[in-house]
């Protein structure tokens, strides 16, 4: 199959994000509940200073949640798989055959 058959398309399995979701837990900073703490104000960046100052938990953005997410992989986490432009098959690996 000629090179240019082949075309890269965004991963289905991660939405073109490189990761997936594997769960949700209540942040264990501030317990779930996305308000600050007592905080080290020093040891903050100017984003988080300005979430800290505002209410809102640093750790979690105010959510009350922390997502723990691994790398995809069906894209390897690059968020993109090799594409067949004939047959629209996906791929992964070095390969550039269509299967």
């Amino acid at each position: 199959m000629p090179p240019q058959s082949i075309g890269m398309a965004v991963c289905e399995t991660c939405g073109g994000k490189g990761f997936v979701l594997v769960e949700e837990k209540k942040c264990p900073s501030c317990k779930g509940t996305g308000k600050a703490k007592s905080i080290n104000l020093s040891e903050l960046s100017e984003q988080q200073l300005n979430l800290a100052l505002g209410g809102s938990c640093p750790a979690c953005n105010g959510t009350g949640v922390t997502r723990v997410t691994e790398k995809c992989r069906e894209c390897n986490g690059y968020g993109e798989i090799k594409e067949c432009k004939v047959c629209g098959s996906h791929f992964g690996g070095d390969g550039d055959r269509c299967q």
